[in-house]
């Protein structure tokens, strides 16, 4: 519950960038409003969710962009925004504008990293059955997974979560709190408590050596 409002880009004169002008003032409205200390409350009590319908938006940059450049201006693409590089600390922005994270991926993915990104956010996943995501995913409680290139199946799948808000907000809360999970400082924590064992262990076969050989001395 809340206030809203509605926005409007390239209205009553429509200009080339109103796309990419409505994006990045939603993403600064994303950083700026739970920073701001109210009568509701310390920073951070405050939260704001964005809908822009501004059609495509495309995040990353590599080789291919200049082709991408091309396609769109040669076919004359309407509402296509080019973000180019982005930062991570400028990723969760994107997240959170979102409802769903697709990952379609057809294999050689080695670890869900992008999925644990997306579930911090909060955001319900729809991806293939590949064996690096499902080493993070747990079907029907944080996605939705269909086979590689089973075209059919992800668009069923992105329909139905779509479709359910409340099957969304539990998939999300689900990986949300899941994505806590891989923390660097708890990710941390487990790698020492493993050192700790296997020096124990060690500890323990040495001293077992030497409690041997004095046995057979004697």
């Amino acid at each position: 519950m809340g206030d809203g409002l509605l926005v409007y880009f390239g209205y009553p004169q429509a200009h080339e960038a109103d796309a990419e002008r409505a994006v990045r003032a939603g993403l600064a409205i994303i950083d700026a409003v739970p920073r701001l200390n109210t009568a509701a409350g310390p920073p951070g009590t405050l939260n704001v969710r964005i809908g822009i319908a501004t059609g495509l938006v495309i995040v990353g940059d590599g080789p291919l962009r200049g082709k991408v450049e091309s396609y769109i201006a040669r076919h004359r693409v309407p509402d296509v925004v080019l973000a180019g590089y982005v930062p991570d600390s400028v990723k969760p922005r994107y997240y959170n504008s979102a409802d769903i994270f697709c990952a379609p991926a057809t294999g050689a993915e080695s670890f869900g990293i992008v999925l644990l990104e997306a579930m911090a956010s909060g955001l319900p996943v729809v991806a293939t059955e590949v064996s690096g995501y499902m080493s993070v995913l747990e079907p029907g409680r944080d996605s939705l997974t269909v086979r590689p290139k089973g075209w059919a199946e992800l668009g069923a799948a992105l329909i139905i979560l779509g479709r359910d808000a409340e099957l969304r907000g539990r998939m999300g809360a689900y990986g949300h709190e899941k994505a806590r999970r891989y923390a660097w400082d708890s990710v941390a924590s487990r790698v020492i408590e493993v050192y700790e064992e296997a020096r124990e262990a060690a500890t323990f076969a040495l001293r077992l050596a030497e409690e041997t050989n004095v046995h057979h001395a004697v």
